[in-house]
């Protein structure tokens, strides 16, 4: 059955970096970033479901600040279609050693995951795109002095 999935995904900053997860495409052949959460269960609001995802995912707390957009995305991946909607959140790790190292270890579900630190101007050449398709562009707006500090929502 087709349906529309609901995210809630985190952009933690550590200065001009941020971190996304690895991801690969293996009928396209593509790489490709995309930042950490995952869907919001039934009667979970977005911003709970990011706490959760980055807990389940990484073993870690963050704050949550702002939501920074809410995007419709229609897409191929693995040869299906698609179609999801995406709540982006600026978040902000608590324990401050997460952001020590170039890469950060987790778990979707059973299988390992490498997430990284990756700057705007890494991404800006396109060679290995962002998804949702249009949050480099958010995320460059964001930075380029319309960015608000974290107030975190508890």
């Amino acid at each position: 059955m087709k349906r529309i999935r609901v995210l809630a995904v985190g952009i933690a900053w550590r200065g001009d970096e941020f971190l996304v997860g690895r991801g690969y495409d293996p009928v396209k052949e593509e790489g490709f970033f995309r930042p950490l959460g995952g869907a919001i269960e039934f009667g979970e609001r977005s911003q709970d479901a990011v706490r959760r995802e980055f807990l389940e995912e990484l073993g870690v707390k963050i704050d949550v600040g702002d939501r920074i957009w809410v995007t419709e995305s229609i897409f191929e991946w693995n040869g299906q279609a698609g179609h999801e909607v995406v709540f982006v959140y600026d978040v902000r790790f608590r324990d401050e050693r997460m952001y020590e190292g170039d890469t950060v270890e987790g778990l979707e579900g059973d299988t390992p995951f490498e997430a990284c630190w990756v700057t705007l101007d890494a991404l800006s050449s396109g060679e290995v795109p962002l998804y949702p398709e249009g949050l480099l562009g958010v995320l460059r707006d964001r930075r380029g002095g319309t960015a608000r500090p974290i107030h975190p929502s508890r």
